[in-house]
């Protein structure tokens, strides 16, 4: 999806907010989805949300929590025993982040898919400004993100 192909959501502040679909992973249908409001007049866009989807589930779904995924990838190799998202295992003889899911197959993340993904979230935040995303982070209400999502098709996938 292009920087300029955007899924409008509806906001309660009559802000003009679109969707934008991030692959982090292709393989594994790892996605980073940021809310980006465009100023009208202007050519500014704001970061004011992200969340992460894994095929149809979503792990986060506010900036802070999406900022936490992120690092817990960038320090894959540190371990951390209070990590909310993945544990370390060995997987084939190697050690791999494991993202497990209720009921759903686990998703194993390689070190050099996770420094990846970290990296390519790190150039997804570059160019926007990110004082909405502190000052009036945008809240992806249950109503509003299964609207968006549909609208995206992302659901439909798989």
């Amino acid at each position: 999806m292009a920087l300029d192909e955007l899924i409008y959501l509806e906001d309660t502040t009559n802000a003009n907010i679109g969707l934008l679909v991030i692959k982090l992973n292709y393989d594994k249908d790892i996605n980073l989805l940021q809310a980006v409001e465009t100023q009208e007049g202007s050519k500014k866009r704001y970061l004011r949300g992200a969340l992460i989807l894994v095929e149809k589930d979503i792990i986060t779904s506010v900036f802070p929590d999406t900022l936490e995924f992120a690092l817990e990838l960038k320090v894959f190799d540190k371990g951390n025993s209070q990590n909310k998202y993945f544990s370390i295992v060995e997987h084939k003889k190697v050690k791999n982040l494991l993202l497990a899911r209720d009921g759903k197959e686990n998703i194993y993340i390689s070190k050099i898919e996770a420094m990846a993904m970290y990296q390519i979230f790190q150039y997804s935040l570059w160019g926007y400004s990110s004082v909405p995303l502190v000052a009036d982070s945008f809240e992806f209400t249950p109503d509003i993100l299964a609207k968006a999502l549909h609208k995206s098709g992302l659901l439909e996938r798989k």
